[in-house]
């Protein structure tokens, strides 16, 4: 099977919402998001396989946010974030992975005005 070329730009606009993707033919990406007052992006590399590319980020793991604490409760975890922007901290989720296998989708909630995360 041949393999799936996708250089070039790619962006998606809706009200108060962009994004884009700038894949190069050496293999790396450009990103860009911006929601209302929230803006991110994000470069790095990528491969193509089958029909999934996979993105692999220049950023540090972990760098996003303070993480306050970390505690296991029952079967899951609770981990505490801090950011001073607030607006950014209550559309945060985190996506779960064990061994490589997606495991679901969690979101924050607010407790005492610290953002919690249940896995």
């Amino acid at each position: 099977m041949a393999q799936i070329k996708i250089s070039g730009e790619y962006t998606f606009g809706r009200q108060e919402m962009v994004a884009g993707f700038n894949f190069t033919t050496d293999g790396k990406f450009q990103f860009f998001h911006s929601y209302g007052a929230i803006d991110r992006s994000a470069t790095g590399s990528f491969s193509v396989e089958g029909n999934v590319i996979k993105l692999k980020s220049d950023k540090v793991a972990g760098k996003d946010f303070n993480v306050v604490s970390q505690s296991k409760e029952g079967t899951g975890y609770i981990i505490i974030v801090k950011d001073e922007n607030s607006f950014l901290l209550s559309n945060l989720f985190c996506i779960y992975f064990v061994n490589s296998v997606h495991q679901g989708v969690y979101f924050i909630f607010q407790i005492h005005s610290l953002p919690r995360l249940l896995l």
